[in-house]
C-alpha cells in the first residue's frame, strides 16, 4: 500500500499539501530508521509521524539493529515451529533405535517405534528419513539414473500383419534324466502361432543365432523381434544395450524391441 508522509519542513511551514514523494513499505522501514538514528525526535514522535504504533516502531527498530536493512523485508507468516515437526524427545529415540538397528531403514524404524512407543504421536516415515540424514545415520537416497539409449530401442510397437512382431524367450529351465533342459520359444505375436521351440544346451548368442537363421529360411525375416533385458537379447554395458546377436538382427534389417526393466510379460503385450 502507498502512503504518504510529512516531512518536518513541511510541518513548520505549515504545509499539510502534497508530501515530498511516494514510498513503498520498504523505503519508508528504511525512512524511518534513518530518522531514528539521526535521534532529532524522540520515539513515540518518530512513530506517531510515520503513523505507526510504538510496538511496531520497535519491531522494526530491534530488527534492522540485529539483521541490518534486511531485517526490514517482510517475514513469512508461518509459525516459527511447524505442527509436524518432531519434539526433542522423539527424535533422541530414533537416534537410539537406528544405533541399536544399524541395517534398519525408516520404513522399518517407523513399525518399531509404534509398537515401542503406542501412546505418542507416531513419526513419518519421511520424517524419520530427514532426522536420520541430518545425524549422517542413514544414507541418501540414490535416484537410479534412467537408461534414455536403451529406451530408443523399447518401442511397444502394435503388430497389425504376422512377421511384424516376433518374440523370443528361455522359458525357464528344469533337470531331465540328469541333463539340463533350457527351451527357447520364438512366437508371431500377431497370430500368437509357435514359430520354434528349441531345447537348448547353451544359451549363448551364438547359439540362439543358429536357431534364428533356420527360422528366417523357413518363415522369412520379421520387422522386429521383442525380448527381455536379458542375455544373449540385451546388455546392460553395450551401446544401446546391443549384444553380438542384437546387432545381428540390425544387420539383417530387424529392429530390437525390449520389454520394461523387471516386466518380461509386456513381450506379449501387443
Amino acid at each position: 500500500m502507498i502512503k504518504y508522509t510529512e516531512t518536518k519542513k513541511n510541518k513548520e511551514k505549515g504545509c499539510f499539501c502534497m508530501p515530498w514523494k511516494e514510498t513503498n513499505a520498504m523505503e519508508q522501514r528504511k525512512e524511518f530508521i534513518k530518522e531514528y538514528l539521526q535521534g532529532l525526535e524522540d520515539f513515540k514522535t518518530l512513530c506517531k509521524n510515520y503513523d505507526i504504533s510504538e510496538k511496531t516502531g520497535h519491531k522494526w527498530k530491534n530488527r534492522f539493529l540485529e539483521y541490518g536493512y534486511n531485517g526490514l523485508v517482510d517475514q513469512s507468516k508461518m509459525p516459527n515451529k511447524s505442527p509436524s515437526q518432531l519434539d526433542e524427545d522423539t527424535v533422541i529415540r530414533l537416534i537410539k533405535m537406528r544405533m541399536a538397528h544399524p541395517n534398519w531403514g525408516a520404513k522399518k524404524i517407523a513399525i518399531l517405534y509404534e509398537k515401542a512407543y503406542p501412546n505418542s504421536k507416531h513419526p513419518s516415515e519421511s520424517s524419520i528419513y530427514r532426522i536420520l540424514g541430518k545425524a549422517d545415520l542413514i544414507k541418501k537416497r540414490r535416484i537410479k539414473k534412467i537408461n534414455t539409449s536403451a529406451d530408443r530401442l523399447r518401442n511397444r510397437i502394435k503388430p497389425e500383419n504376422p512377421n511384424d512382431v516376433w518374440t523370443v524367450d528361455f522359458k525357464g529351465w528344469w533337470v531331465s534324466s540328469g541333463e539340463k533342459c533350457i527351451p527357447l520359444t520364438v512366437r508371431d505375436l500377431k497370430s500368437k502361432y509357435i514359430l520354434g521351440i528349441r531345447l537348448m544346451e547353451k544359451t549363448t548368442a551364438q547359439e540362439v543365432k543358429k536357431v534364428f537363421q533356420e527360422l528366417f529360411k523357413k518363415y522369412g525375416l520379421p520387422k522386429v523381434i521383442r525380448s527381455d533385458n536379458g542375455t544373449p537379447f540385451a546388455s546392460s554395458k553395450g551401446v544401446l544395450g546391443l549384444t553380438t546377436l542384437s546387432a545381428w538382427w540390425i544387420s539383417l534389417g530387424i529392429m530390437p524391441d525390449r520389454t520394461d526393466p523387471r516386466l518380461p510379460y509386456t513381450k506379449w503385450l501387443s
